[in-house]
């Protein structure tokens, strides 16, 4: 029994270390042998740390002849996003490239349930906070270098001003605000006492480094890169013509929209003719809609939208409210969703949920459930 509880003990920290490996390469990891430098080694990097992750939980539950779950209050209205995904993607105008698309996103899931189920001690949530931040500080730093016209990565794509790891300065001054909200939380009570201990220095001088990186990266954005986004009426109209007039399957439609991550279809098929007239926006084609949220209304429909509004209840009824979870969620409802942001909404849900299960006094929002 002594030697079981030895290797299950093991194992945990083994899940941990996994995890914060995985949140520190993530927003670095890029290659240049894949069709898409950013994305691709970022899913795959996902889906290795997903699968070795439930291993692990699975081994150790073997071992300890149970199954321990750690309950939230968010883990109904991800579970049922997660259901409708599925069908939306099952039942798809093109449903081989939707069940591709849903496969990360259903790691993005895991990732969450990994994160709530492997963190036991308030070491194991420092570790995995500080992991998520060095990492985002090693991206403000490949950026100030770039910007700089000093570039430290030998791939050739690399070698502009506007590179960034995350592929695109937009997206990545979404994740750097939120990391930094992030940092600036769990730097705020030694700032406040105006002491600062060791377990608390990384993020102090972490939110320097990520206010600079952030800076960086919306001036770059503003006066370099320049995205376009799709404008709101042409979201909006796009997002109910999905689920209204998809001639041959409007129940389908309706409830399951076009099928998730497929929102380049429903641009093509449904944009107004009205685009047309501008001059900066007629020849592009958006792969991501206005918003997240009118993003998951197209391509999910009644059902995916429904959930996921679900889960934002959730988020906005818990008490502390989290600011980079509520930084997230207006972001979700009024600017695109890249994967590495969808990624992170589900790591800062799965930290926060981490942290509450700690605390005594959330014991009974945040419980164990244990199966023999």
């Amino acid at each position: 029994m002594e030697n079981r509880a030895q290797l299950s003990a093991r194992l945990e920290n083994i899940s941990v270390f996994i995890l914060g490996f995985f949140l520190l390469v993530f927003p670095i990891a890029v290659v240049s042998i894949t069709t898409d430098a950013y994305v691709i080694p970022k899913q795959a990097i996902l889906a290795i740390v997903a699968i070795a992750g439930v291993v692990l939980i699975g081994t150790k539950s073997l071992l300890n002849q149970s199954v321990r779950i750690k309950r939230t209050p968010f883990d109904l209205p991800i579970a049922l996003f997660g259901l409708a995904a599925f069908l939306s993607a099952l039942f798809a105008v093109n449903r081989y490239d939707s069940l591709i698309s849903f496969v990360p996103l259903l790691f993005a899931i895991l990732l969450f349930f990994l994160i709530t189920n492997s963190v036991k001690r308030h070491q194991d949530y420092l570790f995995l906070t500080g992991s998520l931040i060095v990492g985002s500080i090693v991206v403000s730093v490949i950026t100030l270098l770039s910007y700089l016209k000093i570039y430290p990565l030998p791939f050739l794509f690399a070698k502009a001003q506007t590179f960034t790891p995350l592929g695109s300065l937009f997206d990545q001054a979404i994740y750097l605000i939120v990391v930094l909200s992030l940092c600036l939380f769990m730097a705020w009570p030694a700032l406040k006492r105006r002491v600062v201990d060791r377990n608390r220095l990384i993020f102090v001088v972490g939110s320097i480094f990520l206010l600079v990186g952030t800076i960086i990266t919306v001036i770059g954005m503003l006066t370099l890169q320049k995205p376009t986004l799709l404008p709101y009426q042409v979201g909006f109209q796009t997002a109910f013509a999905a689920i209204s007039q998809d001639t041959g399957r409007v129940v389908q439609g309706f409830l399951m929209g076009s099928g998730v991550g497929t929102f380049f279809t429903d641009f093509t098929r449904f944009k107004p003719a009205t685009i047309n007239l501008d001059a900066n926006l007629w020849s592009l084609s958006f792969l991501r809609s206005s918003s997240f949220v009118l993003e998951l209304l197209a391509t999910t429909g009644l059902l995916g939208i429904i959930s996921f509004l679900f889960l934002i209840y959730r988020i906005l009824r818990s008490r502390p409210l989290f600011v980079p979870l509520l930084l997230l969620v207006i972001c979700a409802l009024f600017l695109p969703f890249s994967f590495s942001t969808i990624i992170l909404f589900f790591v800062i849900l799965g930290l926060y949920s981490s942290h509450q299960g700690l605390l005594e006094n959330q014991r009974n929002r945040f419980f164990d459930v244990e199966l023999k």
